[in-house]
């Protein structure tokens, strides 16, 4: 996925088209996060990709009207 604001975010998804994350990079997120769990949840949504999701979501729906996309920070 690709966001001119946020830039390029690989993930894989399996056959419902929902995002995995294998055990590694779990892992290395619990490391990462160092016992905080707000900082786990927040790279777990970063691994998911949730940012470029979201922006993606209005194109899902079938939004007609580009201009109502919402813009990255």
């Amino acid at each position: 996925m690709f966001h001119s604001g946020l830039g390029l975010k690989r993930v894989a998804l399996d056959g419902a088209g929902e995002v995995v994350i294998r055990a590694g990079q779990i892992e290395r997120l619990i490391a990462l996060a160092a016992g905080n769990m707000q900082e786990f949840q927040r790279l777990i949504r970063l691994e998911q990709g949730q940012l470029w999701m979201d922006l993606l979501e209005p194109l899902r729906r079938g939004l007609v009207n580009l201009d109502q996309l919402p813009r990255a920070v």
